[in-house]
C-alpha cells in the first residue's frame, strides 16, 4: 500500500494501487495500475507497474518495481531496467538497477532499497509501503520498498524492475 503525502493529493483505493491527485491529474483505471496524468503525460501499459510522476507523472503497479518520470521522459529499453531522462539525463547501465540523478542526487546504499534524498526527507517504516512526501525526501529502509523523490532522483538496486513500454512527453 502506498501512503502519498505531497502537494499533490493522494488517495489509495486498493491494495497495490495509487490514486495520485496532484497539480497533475491522475486517474487509476485498473487494479494494480496507475494512470497518472501530470504536466508530463504518463501512461502505464502493463499491470503491476510503477510510474512515478511528481510534477512528473507516477505510476506504481508492481511491488519491487519503479518507473520514475520527472519533468523529462523516461524510457525503459531493456527488461528489468529503467532509463530515466530528466533535465538531468540518467541512464541505467546495469540490469535491475536505477541510477537516478537530477539536480538533487540520490544514492542507494542497500540492495533492494531506495534511498531518496530530496530537499526534505521521508522515512518509510513498513515493508512494501510507500510514503511519498513531495518537497520532502524519502528514505526507504526495508527490502522491497520504494522511496520516491520528486525533484530528486533515485537508485533502485532490486532485481525486479519495470519495463515501461510507453513514453512520457514533457510538457
Amino acid at each position: 500500500m502506498l501512503s502519498l503525502l505531497s502537494r499533490n493529493c493522494v488517495r489509495q483505493g486498493e491494495r497495490n494501487m495509487l490514486s495520485l491527485l496532484s497539480r497533475n491529474c491522475v486517474r487509476q483505471g485498473e487494479r494494480h495500475i496507475l494512470s497518472l496524468l501530470s504536466r508530463n503525460c504518463v501512461r502505464q501499459g502493463e499491470r503491476n507497474m510503477l510510474s512515478l510522476l511528481s510534477r512528473n507523472c507516477v505510476r506504481q503497479g508492481e511491488r519491487n518495481m519503479l518507473s520514475l518520470l520527472s519533468r523529462n521522459c523516461v524510457r525503459q529499453v531493456e527488461s528489468n531496467m529503467l532509463s530515466l531522462l530528466s533535465r538531468n539525463c540518467v541512464r541505467q547501465g546495469e540490469s535491475n538497477i536505477l541510477s537516478l540523478r537530477s539536480r538533487n542526487c540520490v544514492g542507494q546504499r542497500e540492495s533492494n532499497m531506495l534511498s531518496l534524498l530530496s530537499r526534505n526527507c521521508v522515512r518509510q517504516v513498513e515493508r512494501n509501503m510507500l510514503f511519498l512526501w513531495s518537497r520532502n525526501c524519502v528514505r526507504q529502509r526495508e527490502s522491497n520498498m520504494l522511496s520516491l523523490l520528486s525533484r530528486n532522483w533515485v537508485r533502485q538496486v532490486e532485481n525486479a524492475i519495470l519495463t515501461v513500454k510507453e513514453l512520457c512527453q514533457t510538457g
